[in-house]
């Protein structure tokens, strides 16, 4: 399976390892030193960051990457796009994993649920499933899991206790460098609190048993249907896919997720992007997918609720003080550190999880550096 879509990838300058997680490359240094010049901008200013947060790990340069350059738009209908979904769906769907699929009400959730849904009727798959989504989402995705007939079991909201807790479970110190892929502006990777609540709730096995799915891959910039759609010629249009992964390679609040855990973006995949490219429809294609397919839920509204710009209880926000301030990186940088109020992405929330980060270092025995300690 090839994708138009490219993760950041870091690389330990010493070894040469290469690992989409910035914790992996740096396993077996005996020492990391802290690079004075890091910083992690949040996206309304400048959300893309092209420093490193060790002078050990580099982040990859995205042009020197192999993947995808090209595309070849394969003329067809409406019919031959959604084969060409259930197809990267079915190459991939690991029978022995329970698969868990990351729900908002948006044409991307409703393309993966609806597909997987004729994949299972058509007897093309098999095994467990799990639709998750938050708190913010939960009526129309509940909505449309009904009348898609998905059973009790089979889908689930993360909503225990108040909003203004949501990200209690998120800001857990010991493991935020682990769940988030620190260092992120971005307060909690949504889809791996939604995860680890499954797991607490006994409805879903460990990380190893488990393959996710997202909807994520074919926008463009914020053109939600950009990679699915010709922009003058096939060759503009791979330019166009080209640049805007190279871009969004240093998005701040790119993470893995969740656990670290690769996601599977199918609606990227080269034969998807090449079937939409060349489909002789009008309008959404992601629309006339969930339309044709599952007719039902056309009516339930898009809710277009991000995790973003929430309030954060003051007992989360006290607790994450604390966590800081008794830190190793606290008491090495000389630091004090004030949590935002919101949830929206804040460069404090990255700072916050590089000291979660470089604590879990320091508990396995690497010596921290500042930079004018390098040796």
């Amino acid at each position: 399976m090839k994708y138009h879509i490219c993760n950041r990838l870091y690389e330990n300058t010493a070894t040469g390892k290469r690992s989409e997680i910035l914790a992996e490359v740096l396993v077996g240094l005996k020492a990391v030193t802290l690079a004075r010049d890091f910083i992690c901008p949040v996206p309304k200013t400048n959300g893309f960051w092209k420093t490193d947060p060790f002078l050990e790990a580099r982040t990859v340069n995205p042009e020197t990457l192999e993947r995808l350059r090209g595309v070849d738009p394969r003329p067809g209908n409406l019919d031959d796009l959604i084969d060409a979904v259930c197809a990267a769906i079915a190459a991939i769907w690991d029978i022995n994993k329970v698969h868990v699929v990351f729900h908002s009400s948006g044409h991307d959730s409703r393309i993966l649920s609806s597909c997987i849904r004729k994949l299972y009727h058509d007897g093309r798959i098999s095994g467990d499933v799990l639709f998750l989504t938050n708190r913010w989402e939960a009526k129309a995705f509940t909505k449309i899991m009904r009348l898609q007939g998905w059973k009790p079991g089979q889908y689930a909201v993360y909503a225990e206790g108040p909003a203004s807790e949501h990200f209690g479970r998120a800001l857990d110190f010991e493991r935020y460098w682990y769940t988030n892929n620190a260092p992120i502006a971005q307060l909690g990777n949504a889809l791996s609190n939604m995860a680890e609540f499954a797991q607490s709730a006994g409805l879903l096995p460990a990380d190893e048993h488990l393959q996710f799915f997202n909807g994520h891959g074919p926008e463009i910039g914020v053109d939600r249907e950009g990679a699915w759609t010709l922009h003058g010629s096939a060759e503009m249009t791979a330019q166009a896919i080209w640049a805007n992964t190279s871009h969004y390679y240093y998005w701040s609040q790119w993470v893995n997720c969740p656990a670290n855990t690769h996601t599977n973006f199918v609606l990227a995949e080269q034969g998807v992007i090449n079937a939409a490219l060349g489909c002789d429809i009008h309008g959404s294609r992601r629309q006339a997918i969930a339309d044709r397919l599952c007719p039902e839920i056309r009516a339930v509204p898009r809710m277009g609720i991000s995790d973003n710009n929430h309030p954060v209880s003051d007992r989360i926000r006290r607790k994450a003080e604390q966590d800081y301030l008794g830190s190793y990186y606290a008491k090495l940088t000389k630091t004090t550190w004030t949590a935002p109020t919101q949830s929206a992405s804040d460069a404090r929330w990255a700072v916050w999880g590089l000291a979660s980060l470089v604590e879990h270092l320091h508990q396995q025995g690497v010596e921290i550096r500042k930079h004018d300690q390098a040796a």
